[in-house]
Order: C-alpha cells, then sequence, then structure tokens
C-alpha cells in the first residue's frame, strides 16, 4: 500500500477523491535549513503533493498575538498573501491586488484599501515600481513587512521568556520528584 493511500485511508477522504502520485522532487529546503529537516517534517504532516505546490513561512507568533497586534482575519490573510511571494530576503514580495483579492474573494478595492490601512499603522510598507523609461502605467508595488516585524517581535520575546520560565519550573518539578523517589528508596533500603 502506497504512503498516499494510506493517507487516504487515515483520513477517509471520499472513493471519487483519488491521491496523486506526485512525480515531483520535493520542494527545496528554505536557505540556512541545514539537512532539510523542516521541510521533510512539512512533508510529514501536509504531504509532498501539498507542499511542491508551495508554501509559505510565518512566525506562528503573528498568529497567535494577532488580537494583541490589531490585525484581524482579512489583515493575517493578506499578510499571508504576500508573503506567499516573498522567496528571498533581499527580494521583496510584489503580487497583484487583484491576485489577492481573487484568492480571497473579494473586490480588488477592498483589498487596497487594507493595505492602505496596514500601511497607515506601520506594519508594511509599500513600494512603488515603475515600469521602464517611456513604458506606461507603474508595476505591482513591492511590500517589505519590517514595521510588522518590528511590533511582532517584543510578543516574540515575551513568549520565548515565558516559555523558557516553564520549562525552568517544569525541571525543578522533576528534580523535586526524584529527589522524593531517592529518599522514598532509601527509606526502603534501610
Amino acid at each position: 500500500m502506497s504512503k498516499s493511500q494510506k493517507v487516504t485511508q487515515k483520513f477517509k477522504i471520499p472513493a471519487t477523491v483519488k491521491p496523486v502520485e506526485n512525480p515531483a522532487p520535493p520542494p527545496a529546503a528554505p536557505e540556512g535549513s541545514g539537512d532539510g529537516k523542516g521541510v521533510k517534517q512539512l512533508q510529514a504532516k501536509w504531504g509532498r503533493d501539498l507542499l511542491a505546490a508551495g508554501w509559505v513561512a510565518l512566525p506562528s507568533i503573528i498568529l497567535e498575538r494577532q488580537d494583541a497586534l490589531g490585525l484581524d482575519a482579512i489583515d493575517i490573510n493578506i499578510i499571508l498573501h504576500i508573503a506567499k511571494h516573498w522567496f528571498e530576503a533581499g527580494n521583496l514580495p510584489h503580487p497583484s491586488k487583484g491576485s489577492i483579492a481573487k484568492a480571497m474573494q473579494v473586490t480588488p478595492r477592498a483589498v487596497q484599501k487594507r493595505i492602505a490601512r496596514l500601511e497607515n499603522e506601520g506594519f508594511l510598507r509599500r513600494i512603488e515600481r515603475r515600469g521602464p523609461k517611456g513604458s506606461k502605467g507603474s508595476q505591482t508595488s513591492e511590500f517589505e513587512f519590517t514595521g510588522l516585524i518590528e511590533k511582532a517581535t517584543p510578543h516574540a520575546i515575551e513568549a520565548v521568556q515565558q516559555r523558557e520560565k516553564f520549562r525552568q519550573l517544569r525541571l525543578e518539578r522533576l528534580r523535586r520528584k526524584k529527589a522524593r523517589v531517592d529518599v522514598a528508596e532509601e527509606a526502603e533500603a534501610s
């Protein structure tokens, strides 16, 4: 039984949906990810077929603290769509408002208004791109996430500190428990 058949059986996908054997190679590991263990874990969770179609990386603190950041579901959706096009740190994403709107099933104007609000609140910076000299109009804008990164970083630091505090408390509880077990074992031995 192939892996995709096992997945189909495990999740009870209707018989009308046939798993696709994907001959495409797995997606490349993100830069600086070492031996690609992160991509292997993603494949184990989501499957090769889904990852071959593309994936997006976003720090989870942005989702976890979206309310504290002042972001709603539409804002997050737009951020995800823009981030989907950010392939390299030095190459800013530049999706069209129309493509984002189509994917979200809203009007391009609605996306434009939200992007303007995200820009006004300092989450995004929109960089206008002009076509070659003599051409009419402009190209799709580039987007920079520096503001979002700056606003989310204190939340990330707090979350890491809190996680470390809980880890230390857990270790202390284990040490106390082990000490009680050692005392009980010594009492039994004597």
